[in-house]
């Protein structure tokens, strides 16, 4: 990769680093499907349970357990809060800002 290109993969990735993570535990959790998935996570977090989540005791199966665990790794790094519950899908929509731009530049 020439440096030009390496040089605008990097602001590429650092913009877009900062639009995502800037204000990202600025507000608590919003509504109920942010609420319920943050708890399951919380959940299992504490139990050490990374196999089953689970809602109030029932078996809560409406995400696949990836999402769970990116908001765990956010609370082993952050803490049980609002950034922890948020910072993994923050990674994930950096990573794919970046697997776009590397796809499409390839292609174009």
């Amino acid at each position: 990769m020439p440096p030009a290109s390496r040089r605008f993969t990097l602001l590429l990735l650092a913009g877009t680093a900062l639009l995502y993570l800037v204000g990202l535990g600025g507000v608590g959790v919003l509504d109920y499907d942010e609420a319920a998935y943050a708890e399951v996570a919380r959940g299992m977090y504490l139990a050490g349970e990374w196999v089953v989540p689970r809602l109030n005791g029932e078996d809560w199966f409406e995400k696949p357990p990836l999402t769970y665990w990116a908001e765990i790794v956010g609370f082993h790094l952050w803490g049980l809060n609002s950034w922890g519950t948020r910072f993994g899908n923050a990674l994930a929509g950096i990573a794919g800002v970046l697997a776009l731009y590397l796809f499409a530049r390839r292609a174009l």
